[in-house]
């Protein structure tokens, strides 16, 4: 946080979430961004590859609606065809995925089990 102030999350070509970057690593709401952040240095230290499941979206043929819906835990079937707009979950905060922000508006945390998205790969190490 030295660096910057504010950080966008990008996935598919699109920014996902943004907001101040306190903000973001102490409450992420996005999928994507929570499994990146479960990444964490110790993994790396310990040389465990892991990856998020499933497969990476085609960039010439990205998935309908939300273009991380085939890997996420909490999708709903409008995430198929519906390509979400950025929505404000808290001061300086926005986030592209309805059911992030229905969840936070209703006060339901994310649970860390959210981040079974994330698989050890067979990577040498």
């Amino acid at each position: 946080s030295q660096l910057c102030d504010r950080v966008a999350v990008m996935y598919a070509g699109r920014v996902v979430e943004v907001a101040p970057i306190r903000d973001l690593f102490a409450d992420p709401v996005h999928p994507y961004t929570r499994a990146l952040l479960n990444l964490s240095a110790s993994d790396w230290a310990d040389r465990k590859l892991l990856e998020i499941a499933g497969d990476t979206p085609d960039m010439i043929d990205v998935p309908s609606g939300c273009a991380f819906h085939p890997r996420c835990a909490i999708f709903q079937p409008s995430c198929t065809q519906i390509v979400p707009e950025l929505a404000q979950v808290a001061e300086h905060h926005w986030v592209e995925c309805p059911p992030g922000v229905s969840l936070r508006r209703h006060g339901v945390q994310p649970k860390a089990a959210d981040a079974q998205v994330l698989v050890q790969t067979s990577g040498e190490g």
